[in-house]
């Protein structure tokens, strides 16, 4: 019974600290650890929430209105070249 007891809180103790790194909620990382008991370990390599690639610079084209890099000099879709 006393090894129930602290492979529980072990393994609840490893869903903290994963939930921390992370930034989620230590309470629900610690139920999820206490249940999930050896596969807690997991809780580190799952990613969470996806992040989506940061956004580049871009200008939209005066002619036909469609976004292009920042550094572009003529217009992709239509041609138009670009003035400085």
């Amino acid at each position: 019974m006393e090894i129930l007891i602290v492979g529980i809180l072990f393994f609840g103790l490893i869903g903290v600290m994963a939930a921390t790194a992370r930034g989620w909620n230590q309470a629900v990382g610690f139920l999820a650890g206490a249940i999930l008991g050896p596969f807690s370990v997991l809780l580190f390599f799952v990613s969470g929430v996806a992040k989506a690639p940061k956004a580049e610079p871009s200008k939209v084209c005066g002619q036909c209105a469609e976004h292009v890099k920042a550094e572009a000099k003529v217009c992709r879709y239509c041609g138009a070249a670009f003035k400085w």
